[in-house]
């Protein structure tokens, strides 16, 4: 396991646990990331497509998840 790894791992436990995180209040967050996204961006796009609009929005929520730094494949793997 390499250096990278292991802080991951280390920083993805100490977030989960700090905060009482879990697999559930995760998918939540990233739902209500999509949800307010959706909202915010549905006048700005509206000239994409339903389903290009729902790529953008799932992968600027995942962004977001990444950016904090806590995602699910992190937390399942400690």
């Amino acid at each position: 396991m390499s250096i990278t790894e292991r802080l991951n791992r280390a920083r993805a436990a100490a977030v989960s646990n700090s905060f009482g995180l879990n697999s559930e209040s995760l998918e939540s967050r990233e739902d209500c990331l999509r949800n307010d996204l959706a909202r915010r961006l549905k006048n700005v796009c509206a000239n994409l497509s339903g389903v290009d609009f729902e790529a953008l929005v799932v992968k600027m929520a995942r962004e977001q998840m990444r950016a904090e730094g806590v995602t699910l494949s992190r937390l399942r793997r400690c």
